[in-house]
């Protein structure tokens, strides 16, 4: 039972916080200092990018990759909350 519920506050955790990704995707949040995309359009050479893809913050909002048209922090949320719901059930089964 311990590890249930263990395992049950990490994949509702999982849950929230990918929830909170999807809304930035969505624009319903807004991004967070962490996510700012700094673009630089000043770059002369290949050393130049290099840096400058080194000291530019990866933007929270893009979405880079997708599967069927949602983002993997759609698919995410959604199997965090699934999984969550099922030991959720098998905690309250094993009382």
């Amino acid at each position: 039972k311990t590890i249930l519920s263990l395992m049950f506050l990490l994949f509702t955790f999982g849950a929230i916080v990918s929830v909170y990704h999807v809304g930035i995707e969505q624009g319903i949040f807004s991004e967070s200092l962490l996510c700012e995309l700094g673009i630089n359009n000043k770059v002369q050479n290949t050393e130049e990018l290099l840096k400058t893809l080194e000291n530019t913050p990866i933007s929270c909002k893009e979405v880079t990759f997708t599967i069927f048209g949602l983002s993997l922090a759609t698919f995410n949320a959604v199997l965090s909350t699934i999984i969550s719901i099922i030991l959720l059930k098998l905690i309250i089964k094993n009382e």
